[in-house]
């Protein structure tokens, strides 16, 4: 099966799953049409609605009234301008069916508001279990943006090791492909371009994350969380590509041993 087919596969898969797959979807998802009706009311002040709707073993509910009148007040008194879905996951488990929806919100007067909201419960009987509101200097793709200002030595050194591994595998995978009468040359070549054991960097706030236990093609990427989202580069072992050349080093030793064994009789 090529490539493209398994992608059309993957988006079969996926789509028969009900999982939104752009904001336009996400809106029209039951998550974020509670999710807005719950904004529009904290903005409107209407503490009775918002704790109505809260779950009471939602940590802090005690004192939930004075929260949505805190989080309410930070929403300017106008309509926003635009809102922009940036997230939104559900997932069933042993204590029922839990999503999380998050949305910029743009304002007149360069003011963004970023929204996280937490759901439990089946839709038509949504609980809020759990409200974050931030307030945003920029748009969030804006600060999501990839850029090498005001960046730390660490940003500098994983990009020049990400630019050193890609280098790597693509001089193996050249060399693979220019070696005559190698056994198994297209296997190795697929093999060159796997890695194992990834680390990553959120460009945006500096975070690494390690994962021992992956394996990936290829063995650099670099991506972006949804539309707006932070950029993550990864770095992978790359484990293949340093095989191979082992391999090779050990051939091209071994045919230098050959054709010298004449000369030495």
């Amino acid at each position: 099966m090529y490539p493209r087919q398994l992608w059309l596969l993957a988006l079969l898969i996926l789509a028969s799953c009900g999982m939104p797959f752009n904001e336009s979807q996400i809106k029209d998802t039951p998550e974020a049409k509670f999710f807005e009706k719950m904004i529009e009311r904290l903005a409107a002040h209407d503490t009775a609605a918002v704790k109505a709707a809260t779950d009471p073993a939602m940590p802090g509910y005690a004192g939930i009234e004075t929260d949505i009148a805190t989080v309410g007040a930070m929403f300017p008194s106008q309509n926003p301008k635009s809102i922009q879905y940036l997230g939104w996951w559900t997932k069933y488990s042993n204590t029922g069916r839990s999503a999380e929806v998050s949305a910029e919100y743009a304002f007149e007067g360069r003011t963004w508001l970023l929204a996280t909201m937490s759901l439990s419960g089946e839709p038509g009987t949504y609980k809020i279990s759990g409200l974050r509101v931030d307030a945003l200097p920029a748009p969030y793709a804006e600060l999501n943006a990839f850029s090498l200002n005001y960046k730390t030595p660490l940003h500098y050194a994983f990009l020049f090791v990400w630019g050193a591994v890609a280098l790597l595998v693509i001089y193996a995978f050249a060399i693979c492909l220019q070696t005559r009468g190698m056994k198994y040359k297209w296997l190795w070549a697929i093999f060159i371009l796997v890695g194992v054991f990834a680390v990553t960097l959120n460009w945006t706030t500096g975070e690494l994350g390690v994962a021992p236990i992956s394996i990936n093609i290829p063995v650099v990427n670099l991506g972006r969380i949804g539309s707006s989202g932070p950029w993550i580069a990864t770095i992978l072992f790359p484990l293949g590509a340093v095989l191979f050349l082992m391999k090779r080093r050990a051939m091209t030793r071994l045919l230098g041993e050959v054709h010298a064994s004449p000369a030495n009789d």
